[in-house]
């Protein structure tokens, strides 16, 4: 079962529709049980499930303002967790910031 993350808005991006939906099928690792987890092991992943949909986001524009995804976001992510986001994704070489647009640097996904 694929798991799906979406992004969609009415605000434009360099004159287009920024619309962004996020489909991931799960690893064979992701769909055996788990134990259950303690409180910070969740918010652990709860946080790496939301890097990996906007780095998903990042990758599939290419290039977008850091401005024009913060205020997607904003209603599910505070300004200090969309700053740590990136942070986590610069450290990881996956994005760069060049005059506040987000780059995609990290490997192209092929079908």
């Amino acid at each position: 079962m694929p798991l799906t993350y979406s992004i969609k808005t009415t605000r434009r991006a360099y004159g287009h529709p920024l619309d962004v939906k996020i489909e991931a099928v799960p690893s064979e690792w992701a769909t055996t049980p788990l134990p259950p987890l303690s409180e910070r092991a969740a918010q652990r992943r709860a946080h790496l499930k939301v890097v990996l949909a906007v780095s998903e986001a990042i990758r599939e524009a290419r290039r977008i303002p850091a401005g024009t995804l913060y205020a997607v976001l904003c209603g599910q992510v505070d300004f200090q967790g969309f700053t740590a986001i990136l942070a986590t994704l610069k450290r990881a070489g996956f994005i760069e910031e060049r005059a506040h647009e987000l780059i995609w640097i990290g490997p192209e996904v092929r079908p």
